[in-house]
């Protein structure tokens, strides 16, 4: 594959990585931050959708997807070229 499409796939999954993740993320953080608010994992995504609404859950997704992004594309870039310069000088 070019460097482009991996470059673009690799922002791609890290995106939907983000995205599918920040709302388990938000309950993390939750559950840390006040341990008597959400003593359990079923206690905090009731209080987050009966007070906040279920859109709550994908608050910070701009900046998670920013990270998640670049970070796997620094790394599946590298990985890939790499992988491929091992297969030409060794002609597995």
């Amino acid at each position: 594959p070019s460097s482009i499409n991996t470059l673009s796939s690799s922002l791609i999954s890290g995106c939907l990585a983000s995205f599918i993740g920040n709302p388990f993320e938000v309950i993390k953080v939750r559950m840390q931050s006040d341990i008597n608010k959400y003593p359990n994992l079923h206690n905090a995504i009731y209080d987050i959708i009966t007070n906040e609404g279920v859109l709550r859950f994908w608050r910070g997704l701009i900046p998670s997807m920013t990270r998640s992004s670049l970070l796997t594309a620094s790394q599946i870039g590298p990985y890939s070229w790499s992988k491929e310069c091992i297969i030409d000088m060794t002609g597995l």
